[in-house]
């Protein structure tokens, strides 16, 4: 397997070590894009283009995460469900329409990112964690 310099998992990896309060706080590893399809429909997606940096814990091959290196970076259940951008994440929630002036109910699709501001987060339930 081959890491470039985009690969998420030496983050996590430095992340966990040098940041433990942050650590500890995380309970996703979501981009800038999934956290705003989770704000509008309480549900968490990434694409398959923007999941492949997160080597090595996506796998290009299967198109799905890869337990085998999760024990020394992260749980998989931290990491959103795969997609296809086209594909329907879910629907705007009240929540998301009373905040945002958007209709309750309009179809939010999964979203493929930009590249460079569609850099991994970490997310607590309260939203971005911040470092300590």
């Amino acid at each position: 397997m081959d890491l470039s310099s985009q690969a998420v998992g030496p983050k996590i990896r430095w992340l966990r070590k040098n940041e433990p309060g942050v650590w500890a706080r995380t309970r996703y590893l979501a981009t800038t894009t999934t956290y705003l399809v989770h704000r509008l429909t309480g549900t968490l997606w990434i694409d398959h283009h923007t999941a492949s940096h997160f080597m090595p814990l996506y796998n290009p091959h299967t198109r799905r995460w890869d337990e085998r290196y999760a024990p020394g970076l992260a749980s998989l259940n931290m990491l959103p469900q795969l997609g296809w951008s086209h594909e329907r994440a879910g629907e705007v929630t009240r929540e998301a329409a009373q905040a945002t002036g958007l209709r309750a109910g309009t179809p939010v699709a999964v979203v493929k990112g930009d590249d460079h501001s569609d850099q991994p987060r970490a997310f607590s339930d309260a939203g971005r964690v911040p470092a300590d």
